[in-house]
């Protein structure tokens, strides 16, 4: 007898081709078919599809259970994902809908603005619960999840790619063996096995495009919603995504990524960043070296100036399994207990951010070149470039360590970063509820936005976490 239906999309053209037919026609099917589980499998044909695909899944699950009984399906919609970050991403955006885009009077902005909230999205009316199968390039949510040795549940004699389908299987693993208890009417609880994704609303308005018939005067307006499930970036970060996808062809592994962040490290970017509040906390806080805390920031901190070099909100702790930005941003509850105070809510992102100038040494090589001091060294940000990023790069390497790097006091001529020093915090790691970032009119690579691997220009972001009903509908949650 059937234990009922499951949902699956494929994407072929995430990372390693044929990588997601065979797992699923070796490994997935053959696991729910020993499981009594049917299958209804989509294959994505073109970018955007799975959006399409799951809005026409929630549609389906919703309206076949409103017939059944009149009321919404407590049951909810299980998916698994074989695909990539992106291939998840497109999925969530399918299931929500966004605020109508709608024009702007340009004497209103500031209270138009301020009305554009996360809590105008429309949720599922049901509980959505993926079960991941990570194929893409960095899969950065899977390697949240199961940030271990991949060769932990392997055995000696298994080839590295029975290895790396043992390490894909897991949140798979997870929910048939929850539907497997509840086959055999066993009490089984599965709100351990069930996390919360921390979804972001994110707003983008483009000034810059100015269409034919425009009033004089009146700048017109290209106004874009998306989710994010894992970043959303400017600055480096989001240039490097953006130069990335032209090595693809060439070179589409991880490689690709540290090639584009070699081409764009010199480069400084201009613009502001307004900081909000978390909602349940009604505070923005800052993490701080010295103490190892974080603490509350002021109003006038809540207003940042640049030039900045990185900026990245996350709400995981990773962007590839190895490269750990945000080390207390886990979904896991932290393995040191000491630092579980430090966990962030569903309710918060951490905002990483990078601001050459706050190392005294770069600044002094800033103000010379002011100053047309020409004395043959590298310019400041060349100097940034190939000290204080690259030791936070080693750092974000290195399980994190970066977030306790210090500048030396002000007007050290060192570059050496110290660890917990006297100086300010190289690496700025705020938690916040949301922000807005607009970049400088004239600076065209500040315009560059990232959300989850997507790349487009914008002069102004607004990021808030999406708001959840109080008794949990409409939040997504993954099987782990």
């Amino acid at each position: 007898m059937s234990l009922g239906k499951v949902r699956i999309i494929r994407n072929p053209a995430s990372g390693a081709p044929g990588t997601s037919e065979r797992l699923l026609d070796q490994q997935v099917l053959p696991l729910l078919k020993s499981a009594n589980l049917d299958a209804q499998v989509h294959v994505t044909a073109s970018q955007g599809h799975a959006t399409a695909i799951a809005a026409q899944l929630l549609s389906e699950t919703q309206n076949a259970r409103q017939e059944d009984s009149g009321g919404p399906n407590p049951h909810g919609l299980d998916v698994i994902l074989l695909g990539g970050d992106g291939t998840t991403s497109e999925f969530l955006n399918g299931l929500y809908i966004p605020p109508a885009a709608r024009p702007k009077d340009r004497q209103n902005d500031v209270e138009q603005d301020a009305a554009v909230s996360s809590l105008q999205w429309k949720a599922p009316s049901i509980p959505i619960r993926l079960i991941i199968v990570p194929t893409g390039t960095s899969n950065a949510l899977y390697a949240a999840l199961y940030p271990c040795n991949r060769d932990a549940t392997s055995s000696d004699g298994d080839s590295a790619t029975a290895k790396e389908d043992k390490w894909r299987l897991h949140s798979l693993s997870s929910y048939i063996l929850a539907k497997s208890h509840q086959s055999r009417s066993q009490s089984h609880d599965v709100s351990s096995s069930l996390l919360p994704l921390t979804l972001s609303a994110v707003h983008i308005t483009d000034d810059a495009q100015q269409p034919t018939g425009t009033s004089e005067g009146v700048s017109p307006r290209r106004d874009a919603y998306s989710l994010a499930h894992i970043v959303t970036s400017h600055a480096l970060h989001a240039c490097i995504l953006r130069d990335s996808e032209a090595l693809r062809a060439q070179d589409p592994s991880i490689e690709r990524f540290k090639i584009a962040a070699a081409q764009n490290s010199t480069i400084w970017h201009r613009g502001s960043l307004q900081l909000y509040h978390a909602s349940t906390s009604g505070k923005v806080k800052v993490y701080d070296p010295r103490s190892r805390q974080f603490r509350e920031v002021d109003e006038k901190e809540k207003r940042l100036q640049g030039p900045f070099s990185y900026i990245a909100a996350l709400s995981t702790d990773r962007l590839e399994p190895s490269f750990i930005p945000a080390p207390f941003g886990s979904f896991l509850p932290l393995e040191n207990a000491e630092s579980a105070h430090l966990a962030r809510r569903a309710d918060e992102l951490d905002l990483l951010i990078v601001r050459p100038l706050r190392s005294p040494a770069v600044l002094a090589r800033y103000r010379q070149a002011q100053d047309e001091v020409r004395d043959g060294k590298d310019d400041a940000p060349t100097l940034f470039a190939k000290t204080t990023l690259t030791e936070l790069t080693v750092g974000m390497y290195s399980g994190g360590k970066h977030v306790d790097l210090t500048y030396p006091l002000e007007g050290a001529s060192e570059t050496k970063l110290e660890e917990a020093g006297k100086g300010e915090a190289a690496f700025e790691y705020y938690r916040v509820g949301g922000y807005e970032w607009t970049a400088a009119p004239d600076d065209s690579n500040a315009a560059i936005v990232c959300v989850d691997g997507a790349v487009s220009r914008a002069l102004k972001t607004r990021v808030e976490v999406l708001s959840t009903a109080s008794d949990g509908s409409g939040q997504v949650h993954v099987w782990h």
